[in-house]
């Protein structure tokens, strides 16, 4: 999951990977680079200049982890809806940017203005399978962790905002909505995206 600021369509950034019922389907559901802070399962770690040419998955069985997602997708969209007081919005519905625009607009006082969800498409997970030489459907499930994502967007780039998030997601990990497996925090490595408090990161890893 990432966190996004909106100051000009803003930006503090951040990961979570979602384990509930669906884990032993998708070990890993959702981070994306470059965020502020990483919550995850583990990633395979193979470089595309290793990759196997010769390993060509069809369209077909890229489909299939697709499809399979759908229910792991469902279940991060409601967790989102339960955890953030906050519109979600499926990035693949009709008029996703008009919605997201005006929640954006409306919720521009709150911590949190707007939650996306999204679901890696047929022809990007194949892309990928290829690059990191995943030849089967499970051996994807297993390995892709960005199969589906959320990006949450929030109204200013303060730590503020970082230390509501997580506080939020600390009352999903108690409830048993959700379980966060890895932490990592990018701030430590580039201070233009440390937008967490030590003290709110410290209460949130206990």
């Amino acid at each position: 999951m990432r966190i996004n600021s909106i100051q000009s369509l803003l930006n503090i950034q951040k990961n979570q990977t979602v384990h509930n019922k669906y884990t032993r389907i998708y070990p890993n559901l959702a981070p994306l680079d470059k965020d502020t802070v990483s919550f995850s399962g583990k990633v395979l770690k193979t470089s595309s200049k290793n990759s196997n040419p010769s390993i060509r998955p069809s369209i077909h069985t890229a489909q299939k982890v697709y499809d399979e997602a759908k229910n792991a997708y469902s279940t991060l969209h409601y967790i989102m809806q339960q955890t953030f007081d906050a519109p979600v919005i499926d990035t693949q519905t009709p008029f996703y940017e008009e919605n997201l625009n005006r929640a954006i607009n409306s919720n521009s006082k709150s911590p949190i203005v707007a939650i996306t969800t999204r679901r890696k498409s047929a022809e990007s997970i194949a892309e990928k399978m290829s690059v990191l030489g995943l030849n089967s459907k499970d051996v994807a499930k297993r390995n892709l962790n960005d199969i589906i994502g959320a990006r949450i967007s929030v109204s200013g780039n303060s730590k503020k905002e970082g230390d509501y998030v997580l506080e939020k997601l600390a009352k999903a990990v108690k409830k048993g909505r959700t379980k966060i497996k890895t932490v990592k925090n990018h701030g430590q490595d580039d201070s233009n995206l440390d937008y967490l408090s030590k003290k709110g990161l410290g209460s949130f890893l206990k």
